[in-house]
């Protein structure tokens, strides 16, 4: 029986998975807030890199099969849908923090039952409490980060937020 990999092993991997989509959102964010056209290609690209990272890295931290294609364009179109909205929701300086945190638990959710919908397999709780939690705290963080960070920085360190809930919760560590 192979050994589960530790908590830092786990970060590593997960904040490598995290980062396209949180440079994705970061940087379309910034163009967007030019009125640059480039911002859809960086919120796209995230989200398919995002989704290719997380196939061929994910049997690192949980040993098994390579995900299906099913699960990686899931994946791709949930990420990168996310993202638009997530620019459009802040680009239009909606919501509250805590606004953020309710959206962050439902989206969270619906991206753990997406996961499991395109793999066809059973709710995992824990994956979806880990994603659920992940996003209600990512939010308000990353309204905090659109304020005082530049681009790059604040896709830095939500990556980190959302990296250390994802792996705290949905990764049993040895």
């Amino acid at each position: 029986m192979p050994l589960k990999p530790s908590f830092a092993i786990l970060l590593f991997w997960e904040y490598l998975q995290n980062l396209p989509p949180a440079l994705g959102f970061f940087l379309g964010f910034s163009y967007f807030q030019r009125d640059d056209p480039a911002g859809w290609l960086f919120a796209l690209a995230g989200g398919l890199l995002g989704a290719l990272v997380i196939r061929y890295t994910e049997s690192f931290m949980d040993p098994g099969p390579r995900e299906s294609w099913t699960s990686t364009g899931a994946n791709a179109v949930f990420f990168a849908s996310g993202t638009l909205l997530a620019i459009f929701y802040f680009d239009n300086r909606w919501g509250t923090w805590w606004i953020d945190a309710a959206i962050g638990v439902v989206a969270g959710g619906a991206l753990a039952l997406s996961q499991g919908w395109a793999a066809g397999t059973r709710i995992d709780a824990r994956h979806l409490g880990a994603m659920a939690a992940a996003l209600a705290l990512g939010l308000p963080a990353t309204r905090y980060l659109l304020l005082f960070w530049p681009p790059l920085l604040g896709a830095l360190a939500i990556c980190l937020v959302v990296s250390v809930s994802i792996v705290a919760i949905g990764y049993r560590a040895d």
